[in-house]
């Protein structure tokens, strides 16, 4: 029943909210210390570390006021504002830059909340509130005064429950495609980097070191050519693409679906066969292995470099090869750029790196054994997508009271 829901205003359910440091930083950073938190280290419903800054003890202690505890609520204030989630309990000490920060109080659970700005209630809210032209800003102000609907704290927490659950779902498909990654660049470093299968052969020298006789070192280009066929999606408005983004790669490598009308620039077409690999930034590698729905609308975005191996069944190999860290290290030796986070690296540096050509069997045969792999890391992709599509449709529906939730635990208690 929602009759025992309550219109509440955030700041009398809180013990706080503040919001985080702002002022210049590039300064402070550290190589290791506090984890400091920015506006694209905070995803819907997770944190993304994988270019978190660092700063001092002792800056941090200064920056008491943006200190972060565990259960806290983030909220991104510039850039996409009202994008939410939760600090966990594993950083125990943190700070951050720019964000709301809010402390939920005995009224409100902090996952619940968390939801609720992620969902299409709590972005309406904040994208009314927002100002700025070129840049959206949400003032503290604003999510001080903002007002919401709440059930009793019991059927807040099993609503959190049940969002949670799939949540958590998708958090352990992540987890088992970070092993299974791992265990294909083991398994790439002990074929063409150790040579392993290959010791009873004869070796000679190389500009690479030691390789298997016969094998050749030669450029990127021949194991892969460089697919930049473009379109402009916007010509066709109502189309749905499958867009494969920075932000999306970011997000879980989750194609974002967008009409054409949303798209202002041009794309690259995204062949089945290639992998995606970003010329942007390469010190924080993104190297995708696209799971191509429809060809005739799989679009990417510029700042990937879309490779098409030679043969198609050498797709996983052409992707173990991108991520492996002697083609890593190269890309980021030739990037170039004003500012550590703006640079880029060309497409034709790439095209004319030296690389390992071992023999075409060679080639066969690992590709074999890293293809189950791959397949099954594609299939916790999929996998995820069906949870997230659940979880995005079962969470206005819950947070509205339009499906009610009994306050027992466990699953069998769900809906």
């Amino acid at each position: 029943m929602t009759s025992d829901w309550q219109e509440v205003v955030l700041r009398d359910v809180t013990e706080s909210i503040t919001v985080g440091h702002v002022g210049p930083m590039a300064d402070e950073y550290v190589e290791s210390g506090i984890p400091f938190l920015r506006s694209l280290n905070i995803l819907p419903y997770r944190l993304n570390l994988g270019e978190v800054k660092y700063i001092s003890p002792s800056f941090h202690e200064r920056l008491r006021k943006s200190s972060l505890q565990p259960g806290d609520v983030v909220v991104v204030r510039t850039g996409k504002p009202g994008t939410a989630t939760v600090i966990p309990e594993h950083l125990e000490v943190a700070n951050c830059s720019d964000l709301v920060i809010i402390r939920p109080g005995d009224g409100i659970d902090a996952r619940y909340l968390a939801y609720y700005f992620n969902s299409s209630a709590g972005q309406s809210h904040v994208d009314a509130r927002s100002v700025g032209s070129v840049q959206k800003h949400f003032n503290i102000g604003d999510a001080r005064r903002m007002k919401l609907r709440v059930p009793p704290p019991l059927v807040q927490e099993r609503i959190a429950d049940i969002l949670g659950s799939l949540d958590d779902k998708i958090e352990a498909n992540r987890a088992m495609n970070r092993t299974l990654e791992a265990m294909a660049q083991a398994l790439y470093r002990e074929w063409f980097v150790d040579f392993g299968p290959f010791q009873d052969e004869a070796f000679g020298d190389s500009e690479l070191g030691r390789v298997p006789e016969g094998w050749e070192v030669g450029p990127f280009s021949r194991l892969a050519t460089l697919h930049t066929k473009t379109i402009q999606p916007k010509e066709a408005p109502s189309t749905e693409w499958e867009h494969y983004s920075i932000p999306a790669y970011d997000a879980g490598e989750r194609p974002a679906v967008d009409r054409g009308v949303t798209i202002k620039s041009g794309k690259y077409r995204v062949p089945p066969s290639a992998v995606l690999a970003s010329k942007l930034n390469p010190r924080f590698p993104r190297v995708w292995l696209p799971d191509v729905q429809n060809p005739d609308v799989a679009i990417c975005s510029t700042e990937f470099m879309p490779f098409v191996p030679v043969r198609a069944e050498w797709r996983s190999f052409l992707y173990s090869m991108i991520w492996s860290d002697p083609i890593q290290e190269s890309i980021q030796m030739h990037a170039s750029g004003t500012t550590p986070s703006r640079q880029r690296v060309r497409p034709t540096v790439i095209a004319k790196l030296p690389v390992l050509i071992p023999p075409a069997d060679a080639i066969d045969r690992f590709s074999r054994q890293a293809a189950p792999l791959q397949k099954q890391r594609l299939a916790n992709l999929r996998e995820s997508v069906t949870l997230a599509e659940t979880r995005d449709y079962l969470l206005p529906k819950l947070l509205s009271g339009e499906i009610e939730v009994g306050t027992q635990t466990g699953a069998a208690g769900a809906l």
